[in-house]
C-alpha cells in the first residue's frame, strides 16, 4: 500500500513539474517573440536612418554642386597642426568664389582676401545631404579671427580718401565757379530725395546731366567699390567686426562735405557781401544761400559806393529787399538756368535815376515829390 502511495505521490509530483516546464516554456517563447518583434522593428529604422544618411558628408564625405565646380568636404584625418579644421570648401557667394583651406584654417578668396578662420565639428553639417545645406551650415558657424590680406578694404579707403578729398576741393570754390556751386547744389538735393539711400544715390548721380563729369565719376566709383564691399561682408557677418579701417560710408563723406560746401560758402558770402546785405544773408536758408553769387554782391557794392545819395540809397535797398525775396521764390532743378539773379543793368538804372536826381537839383527843382515806389517797380528784377 504504502508502494502504491508513493507512485501515485510520484507521478502528481513529475505532472506538476511537466505542466509547470511548459508554462515557464510559453513565457519564455513569449518574451522571444517580443525581443524578436523589437529587433526586428529596431532594425527596420536603423535601416531607414541609414537610407537617409547614406549620402550624408559624414558618409559620403563629399558634397558637390550640379556642375561639381564647387564643394564641402569633410576630412577623414586632421593632423595635429595648429589652426587644422575638420572641414574644407569652395563656394561662391556674394560674388566672389571663396575657398576654405583644411590645413592651416585660412579662408581665401578670388578677390584677395585671406583670413584665419575656426570651424568647430558640426553634427547638422555632419548629416547634411545637399551641397546647398552644407555651405549654409558652414557659412553660418565660420569664424574669423584674423584678417590677414584684405586688397578691397584697402582699395576701398584710398578711394573714399580720394573722394573726400576731390569734394573738399570741389566744394571750397562755389562762389567763383559756377560748375561747382551746381555739383553741391545737385547733390545736396540727391541727398535730400533720396532719403540718403546709397543705391538710390547712385542711382541718381548716374542720371544726372547737370553735374560735371569728373564729379559723376568720382562719386560712382566710390559708391560702387563700397557696393561690392557690402556684398561681400555680407557673406560673413562676423568679417564686419574684423575689417578695421574707416567706418565712414559714402553717405556720410558725401553729407559731410556737403554741410562744408553750404558754410564755406555762406562764409565767403558775408565776408565780401556790404552791409545793407548782410542781415538777409545770415537768416537765408541753406537752401537758398548757393543761389547767392559773387557777380550779384559785385554788382551792388559797385551801385551802393559810385552812388552816394540818399535817395538812389533807398532805391538800392528796395532793391535788396526783392533780390533776396526772389531768392526765396526761386524753384528750379538746375542753378546755372537762374544765375545770375541780378543784371548789369541795374547799375545803369540807379545811375540814370542818380543823375536826374542830380539834374533836378542843379536847376533848383524839388525831388521829394519823386514816388520811389514807381522807380523801384521799374527797377524790379524779372
Amino acid at each position: 500500500m504504502a508502494v502504491v502511495i508513493a507512485a501515485v505521490v510520484t507521478c502528481h509530483g513529475v505532472q506538476a513539474s511537466r505542466e509547470a516546464m511548459t508554462r515557464n516554456r510559453a513565457a519564455l517563447f513569449q518574451v522571444r517573440t517580443s525581443d524578436a518583434e523589437e529587433e526586428e522593428r529596431v532594425g527596420f529604422d536603423k535601416s531607414e536612418g541609414r537610407e537617409r544618411y547614406k549620402y550624408c558628408l559624414r558618409q559620403c564625405g563629399k558634397l558637390y554642386n550640379a556642375d561639381r565646380s564647387q564643394y564641402v568636404k569633410r576630412r577623414q584625418e586632421v593632423g595635429g597642426g595648429q589652426g587644422n579644421l575638420l572641414y574644407s570648401a569652395k563656394f561662391k557667394e556674394g560674388g566672389v568664389m571663396w575657398k576654405l583651406h583644411g590645413e592651416a584654417g585660412l579662408l581665401t578668396s578670388s578677390n584677395e582676401y585671406v583670413a584665419q578662420v575656426t570651424v568647430r565639428q558640426l553634427e547638422e553639417l555632419d548629416l547634411a545631404t545637399s551641397f546647398n545645406s552644407a555651405k549654409g551650415v558652414l557659412r553660418k558657424n565660420l569664424k574669423v579671427t584674423k584678417v590677414l590680406l584684405d586688397e578691397l578694404l584697402i582699395d576701398v579707403v584710398k578711394v573714399k580718401q580720394s573722394y573726400d578729398e576731390y569734394l573738399k576741393g570741389v566744394f571750397a570754390n562755389t562762389i567763383d565757379n559756377v560748375q561747382n556751386a551746381e555739383d553741391l547744389f545737385q547733390l545736396e538735393n540727391i541727398l535730400k530725395f533720396t532719403n540718403q539711400d546709397s543705391q538710390k544715390m547712385l542711382t541718381s548721380i548716374k542720371k544726372n546731366t547737370f553735374m560735371a563729369e569728373q564729379t559723376k565719376q568720382v562719386l560712382m566709383r566710390c559708391f560702387e567699390m563700397e557696393s561690392r564691399q557690402t556684398t561681400r561682408n555680407r557673406v560673413f557677418n562676423v568679417i564686419n567686426s574684423f575689417l578695421g579701417g574707416s567706418t565712414r560710408s559714402c553717405v556720410d563723406i558725401l553729407r559731410g562735405n556737403i554741410r562744408f560746401g553750404i558754410e564755406s560758402h555762406k562764409a565767403k558770402v558775408l565776408e565780401i557781401a556790404p552791409g545793407i546785405m548782410r542781415k538777409h544773408l545770415t537768416v537765408l536758408q541753406d537752401s537758398n544761400v548757393l543761389f547767392v553769387t559773387r557777380y550779384d554782391l559785385k554788382l551792388f557794392s559797385d551801385m551802393i559806393n559810385a552812388m552816394d545819395n540818399t535817395l538812389v540809397k533807398t532805391m538800392i535797398h528796395a532793391l535788396v529787399d526783392r533780390y533776396f525775396q526772389r531768392i526765396k521764390q526761386t524753384s528750379t532743378n538746375q542753378l546755372q538756368a537762374v544765375l545770375p539773379l541780378t543784371n548789369q543793368i541795374f547799375f545803369y538804372l540807379c545811375k540814370s535815376v542818380l543823375e536826374y536826381f542830380v539834374l533836378r537839383t542843379d536847376n533848383g527843382l524839388e525831388t521829394d515829390h519823386i514816388n520811389h515806389s514807381k522807380i523801384v517797380i521799374v527797377g524790379q528784377m524779372p
